[in-house]
């Protein structure tokens, strides 16, 4: 635990310190902790502190040079994990033996993640792993959204030794070089992939067999996805303790059968320490099957703690176990805790633990039960600080679902793939078959228990610190009876169920989202919501809507929507839309946007008040339909002591008939960048009129408009107006209220070592 406090306390950290000065504290309080015992933990929590500040800082190094981001270099590489397929484009993770730039030599990371579009490719493109490729790309360094709630893709892809990300220059020539990469699991995950789809074809049960098989979840619909997380049985298709220790145990039976009619060796290794040998093999190879994630890495060491314990004649200590296991996964991977996984998987079984240690008379299956409740009660602190949301249906989901995928589903599946190897093919298809029927009524179970409007909860995120208290709350409530203030574990618990506090009655507080290349922006009252915009729609599975705009109001506490307002029809402001109003309840639409219906029309002279807070839609005219950008709805919010002016995506010829009509009543204390920024806004009569002292510009990181133009930025400069870009910042508070009324950005709130240097302060 001390090792562990040390591996989270560096992840706190916006820069890394030296851990020269920890290692040589850690060599002088070795004799100390030997000598008094007590002080023990001392020497692991600064080790812990030491070895991930050196882990971190070797990852760190490989960033790429600034001077090739986004420039098109040639790079000789290696496909080392499956690839992932959308729709209109693949995804491959490189790694890198040479590149250059202008016939130069670069350096680049160990990993890197391409993007290859689709439609700009000749044929379908389907690298198999270990393949060499010769490839033009254009790469940067990491970068994503920074929003409260939302995916940090960031601290995903540090976590995973991604360096730098980028794409396949389009049209440009894929040279394939060789296939000579030693076959390993990946090699292994991909054949079995390929041999399932050409089994199951268009399945609706592919991608759920593709993830117990080979834990690749990429076939699985964003409807199946939503199904899981509902009723709380997404745990079900990571290759976990559960499935890792059945084909262990089984083969460890089917060994100790098979060794114990062998006399000759019998006699010399009894068969239960034989059989330690091949349950252990069977253990590495499902693990390696599941890509080693951290609920198999766990899984894995206690398992084999557990064997040689018997292969040694030593009694197993669960507990020390779980601590063995977590110390090995940590000193594998410090990164590892960026991951809720991790804090999911060791919970989960330290919680089965606590439970199982208990003494009991309720039966195996009272016990099975208990265990239940146990697990789908006790991770409530951590899906609420990690996904602001709880399933109330998970016990009755898991109760079907855990013994039917458990102990039928996946021992079928990988009897199927085993028999693929050694039996003719009908024997193999049809086992998958069965285990593709049984799955399919497996399915039906959860997905109709997710169609419950009350299958699950949602809650403003928890700080850390009330999730510790909930978690010592449940711990003391399930005591035994009489265990004195055990009750008092009931008020332990309240905290973590605390909401955000609105601002007062007459103030308001806005939150312009980062959604990259678009536009989200959310102003509360004390008693209301406003959300302007939705950001884009990227794809099929990611919209600004669903990825930013929905966990920030969760996470905030925010259960509905008063009015909504849609500027106008461009995909980088109406693409979340849909997503927004499956998720959220909205009770006012505001709109000249035909596809938004329905609605109520967006016209200037629209007035309403809310906790003395006034709102006022300043443009444009009767008989607009939202179709070009000088037809935004233009919102004007005025509280007492300030005043936020949002004009969406006008331009100049806009900007000048909203000065002819309104005057000095533009004036504001903030301004949104109108059009991103773009050179075609910002006029300095518009500028002159409204006189804002910060301007906040919604564009993306590194975007291909270039926005904010530098004409813009300049005319704010010579104005004496102060800038932030959503891309840089992150998500942008403004809060009126407070003493210092400067807006913030996430990124300074919350800064993290691994995100590059951001631009100052304009």
């Amino acid at each position: 635990m001390a090792f562990l406090f040390g591996v989270v306390w560096v992840q706190q950290l916006s820069h890394l310190p030296s851990g020269d000065w920890f290692l040589l504290l850690f060599l002088a309080s070795v004799p100390l902790a030997i000598k008094w015992t007590r002080l023990l933990p001392v020497p692991f929590l600064l080790l812990g502190i030491a070895w991930t500040i050196h882990y971190s800082t070797n990852l760190l190094h490989q960033a790429i040079p600034t001077e090739i981001e986004n420039r098109t270099i040639t790079v000789i590489g290696r496909v080392v994990d499956l690839p992932a397929h959308r729709p209109h484009s693949v995804r491959i993770l490189l790694e890198p033996s040479r590149a250059a730039f202008l016939n130069q030599p670069v350096n680049l990371p160990r990993l890197v993640s391409l993007s290859l579009y689709q439609e700009y490719s000749d044929k379908p493109w389907d690298p198999s792993v270990g393949s060499c490729w010769k490839l033009r790309v254009r790469l940067k360094n990491p970068h994503g959204f920074r929003n409260p709630g939302g995916f940090n893709y960031e601290a995903h892809l540090f976590a995973h030794h991604i360096r730098a990300t980028g794409y396949i220059v389009p049209k440009s020539k894929r040279q394939h070089i060789s296939e000579d990469g030693i076959p390993g699991f990946n090699f292994l995950r991909q054949r079995i992939g390929h041999k399932l789809a050409a089994v199951l074809g268009d399945s609706g049960q592919l991608g759920i067999l593709s993830a117990l098989a080979i834990g690749d979840k990429q076939g699985l619909t964003i409807d199946q996805w939503k199904a899981l997380r509902v009723t709380g049985t997404s745990h079900l298709l990571a290759i976990s303790g559960l499935h890792l220790s059945l084909v262990s145990t089984l083969v460890f039976l089917l060994a100790r059968i098979v060794w114990s009619h062998v006399s000759y060796g019998a006699r010399r290794l009894p068969a239960q320490k034989f059989a330690v040998i091949p349950a252990l093999i069977s253990a590495l190879v499902y693990s390696g099957l599941a890509g080693f994630s951290i609920p198999t890495q766990r899984a894995l060491v206690m398992l084999a703690s557990l064997y040689l314990s018997i292969l040694f004649a030593r009694r197993p200590f669960r507990l020390q176990a779980l601590a063995l296991a977590m110390l090995a996964v940590l000193f594998y991977d410090p990164l590892s805790v960026l991951s809720a996984g991790f804090w999911l998987s060791f919970s989960a079984v330290a919680i089965i633990y606590f439970i199982v240690t208990r003494r009991s008379d309720v039966g195996y299956w009272g016990q099975g039960l208990r265990v239940q409740a146990g697990i789908s009660v006790g991770l409530v602190p951590l899906s609420l600080l990690f996904f602001q949301s709880a399933s109330l249906v998970s016990p009755i989901a898991n109760v079907v679902a855990i013994p039917l995928y458990g102990f039928v589903v996946v021992p079928l599946t990988l009897l199927a793939l085993a028999c693929f190897a050694v039996l003719p093919d009908p024997v193999g298809s049809s086992l998958l078959h069965a285990a593709a029927g049984i799955s399919d009524m497996g399915w039906y179970w959860i997905d109709w228990l997710s169609t419950y409007s009350s299958a699950a909860f949602h809650l403003a995120a928890p700080t850390p610190l009330t999730v510790l208290l909930a978690i010592g709350g449940l711990a003391l409530l399930a005591m035994p009876k009489g265990t004195p203030m055990r009750y008092f574990g009931l008020f332990l618990c309240i905290p973590v169920f605390w909401a955000d506090t609105p601002p007062s009655t007459g103030e308001f507080r806005a939150t312009l989202l980062d959604v990259g290349q678009g536009l989200s922006l959310v102003v509360r009252t004390h008693q209301h919501t406003l959300v302007f915009d939705t950001g884009a729609r990227f794809s099929d599975r990611l919209n600004g809507g669903e990825a930013v705009v929905v966990p920030f109001l969760r996470q905030r506490g925010v259960s509905r929507i008063d009015t909504l307002i849609v500027s106008h029809d461009d995909n980088d402001h109406i693409g979340g839309l849909a997503s927004v109003r499956e998720a959220m309840q909205v009770d006012r639409l505001i709109s000249n946007v035909p596809q938004a219906s329905p609605t109520e029309p967006c016209v200037k002279g629209r007035r309403w008040e809310w906790d003395k807070v006034q709102f006022e839609i300043l443009h444009p005219g009767v008989g607009a339909g939202g179709n070009n950008n000088n037809d935004s709805c233009v919102l004007m919010v005025r509280s007492p002591h300030s005043s936020l002016l949002v004009p969406g995506d006008i331009e100049k010829p806009a900007e000048l008939e909203l000065v002819r009509k309104y005057g000095n009543r533009l004036r504001a204390s903030y301004l949104v960048a109108p059009h991103h920024g773009s050179r075609t806004s910002s006029s300095q009569d518009f500028l002159a009129a409204v006189r804002p002292e910060w301007v906040l510009v919604p564009a993306g990181h590194l975007n291909r408009y270039h926005h904010p133009s530098a004409r813009v930025t300049n005319r704010y400069h010579q104005a004496g107006i102060r800038w932030l870009v959503s891309g840089e910042r992150g998500a942008i508070f403004i809060d009126p209220a407070l003493a210092d009324r400067d807006p913030q950005g996430y990124r300074e709130i919350e800064p993290r070592y691994w995100e590059n240097a951001r631009a100052g302060e304009q």
